[in-house]
């Protein structure tokens, strides 16, 4: 009986020690996961377009030892998640910007895989990505330099070389996101292809050479391949493919990329072969670091870090350090990759708030180039509100209040709304609301003018309401007799009159009989016969409120 008891509790401890091992792995991949979608939810993308440069991208760098800048930057992408995560790639955790020596590490530390889970690396022969979501033979994935930016993309499993095991990926298998052909801007960027050679475009005879295309807008549908140079993509499909010449000489390569709408574009290059004879292709350098190519110097600071819309900002770009000759500068001032020639100095305002880019770029005489970029926050104008209301009203007698006027100086006005009695209640929304208050006295009333990015401006006034119009006759003579002079008067029961029209009605026909405009005067009317008179005033105040009352009294 011990020694049962002993297994079982042995056999306990092992099953309770295995499962924090599986939920831990489930964990670190859905880290990787979810850091993978932060990043693609920053919209992070290339500044300039094609420069495999942006102050964003700058932070994927810091992950990997030797990393520099300008590099192709999928794998530095993948290295800056991997240790976010808490499971750094490489020797020593140090970061792998080479695709082909993440291949080689994983194979070397067993973490090559042949079948794909989230959270794993994927890889082709140049390109890097990760693995988001896993649904039969299809995949999608978050890449950074994927169209010259971080992005999502729908795969095939069969395509790629292989997969990397960070993690376990346990249980974890989110639902892959919905498909949604991307809306391209008004100024979308243009539609340019890309081929990119591996080893080299330089080979022997023999040899495999791997390619893989990209683009600059992300949003590519196909990707189709002419080995021959007959003019038909008809020779490889997808975004990466392979490619074996048995003979020496220079041979031409394209490829075509389609977007969701059907345009395309077409790059092509030429692939040399080398006989047998030949000495072998050396494979391309990475350039040491801190010893870059000479290239131009420029720097650039601006007069300020911020602005509002419609101000200007001065901008001043500085080539005094370059030991390259600089033939022209160009200015990029909306960060939207499209630059214009211009001199060492650019003056610009914004229209609309936001975050901007002010990129300067550089042109030696050889063609060699160099960027500056300063980060600009244009910040929103308030809104302007126009509140008008009335100045007093009476109870039973709806006014008007008016905001229609009010206005937006960079973008339209969101919402304006009404708050009538001060007391932080929203009470109504629109550029105009109907007041009837049901009691007398100082009203406020505030108006809030709400504009699209979320600035408020408030304007508030406070209206007299006075109490319900109710008018009285009143009969100065004792005892009115017919064919003798009767005097009424007209007054407010409820206060000062303020009445500034009053029609009398002496025989309740309908008719006005007489109209005064002095309201404080006394009428004096003759009733020519005996018997009992119907008498009716209407009065009007200032606030062109009316009422009516009709009196009755016996005449001798």
């Amino acid at each position: 009986m011990p020694r049962r008891l002993l297994a079982c509790l042995l056999l306990t401890l092992v099953a309770c020690g295995a499962a924090p091992s599986a939920a831990g792995a489930a964990t670190t991949a859905q880290r990787l996961v979810s850091i993978a979608r932060a990043e693609l939810a920053k919209g992070v993308r290339e500044v300039p377009d094609g420069s495999n440069r942006a102050p964003a991208i700058s932070r994927y760098l810091t992950a990997t030892k030797g990393a520099y800048r300008g590099a192709p930057w999928c794998a530095y992408f993948t290295s800056w998640v991997a240790r976010r995560a808490g499971v750094p790639i490489g020797p020593g955790g140090r970061g792998l910007g080479y695709v082909p020596t993440v291949v080689q590490w994983a194979k070397s530390t067993k973490r090559w895989r042949k079948q794909p889970r989230p959270g794993y690396l994927v890889t082709w022969p140049n390109h890097i990505g990760i693995v988001e979501t896993v649904s039969g033979r299809t995949m999608t994935t978050i890449e950074g330099n994927a169209g010259n930016a971080v992005r999502r993309r729908w795969r095939r499993t069969s395509d790629a070389q292989g997969f990397v095991a960070l993690a376990a990926g346990g249980r974890l298998s989110p639902a892959p996101p919905k498909r949604v052909t991307p809306k391209r801007p008004a100024q979308a960027t243009p539609l340019k292809a890309r081929i990119t050679f591996y080893p080299s475009a330089r080979l022997k005879v023999g040899q495999r050479l791997e390619l893989s295309a990209n683009d600059s807008s992300g949003d590519i549908e196909k990707v189709r391949w002419d080995f021959d140079g007959d003019g038909k993509f008809d020779d490889a499909k997808g975004d990466t493919a392979s490619l074996r010449v048995r003979r020496a000489g220079r041979f031409p390569v394209s490829v075509r990329v389609y977007d969701a709408s059907g345009k395309h574009a077409t790059a092509s290059s030429r692939v040399t072969v080398l006989s047998a004879a030949q000495p072998a292709p050396e494979p391309p350098k990475r350039p040491s670091v801190g010893t870059p190519a000479p290239a131009p110097a420029v720097a650039l600071a601006c007069d300020r870090p911020s602005l509002p819309t419609g101000q200007h900002i001065h901008c001043t770009a500085d080539t005094r350090g370059s030991t390259v000759k600089i033939s022209r500068l160009e200015w990029d001032t909306e960060g939207d990759g499209v630059f214009g020639r211009g001199s060492g100095r650019v003056k610009t305002s914004y229209d609309r708030p936001g975050a901007r880019v002010v990129t300067v770029r550089a042109i030696g005489r050889d063609g060699s180039q160099a960027t500056a970029a300063v980060a600009v926050e244009v910040t929103n104008r308030a809104p302007s509100a126009d509140l008008r209301a009335p100045v007093s009203m009476r109870i039973g007698a709806p006014a008007w209040l008016d905001a229609s006027r009010s206005s937006d100086p960079d973008g339209t006005v969101a919402a304006i709304r009404w708050d009538v009695g001060g007391d932080g209640v929203i009470d109504g929304e629109g550029p105009r609301f109907a007041l009837a208050p049901t009691a007398a006295g100082a009203l406020r009333v505030v108006v809030s003018v709400h504009d699209d990015a979320g600035a408020v401006t408030t304007r508030e006034t406070t209206v007299s309401v006075l109490a319900e119009l109710r008018p009285v006759i009143g009969v100065l003579t004792p005892s009115p007799v017919a064919g003798q002079e009767v005097q009424l008067t007209a007054r407010d029961s409820t206060g000062p009159a303020r009445l500034k029209k009053c029609q009398w009605d002496f025989n309740s026909d309908g008719r006005v009989d007489r109209t005064s405009w002095d309201c404080t005067e006394t009428v004096r009317v003759v009733f020519s016969s005996a018997g009992t008179k119907l008498v009716t005033l209407t009065v009007t105040d200032a606030e062109n409120a009316q009422a009516a009352t009709t009196t009755e009294f016996p005449v001798a």
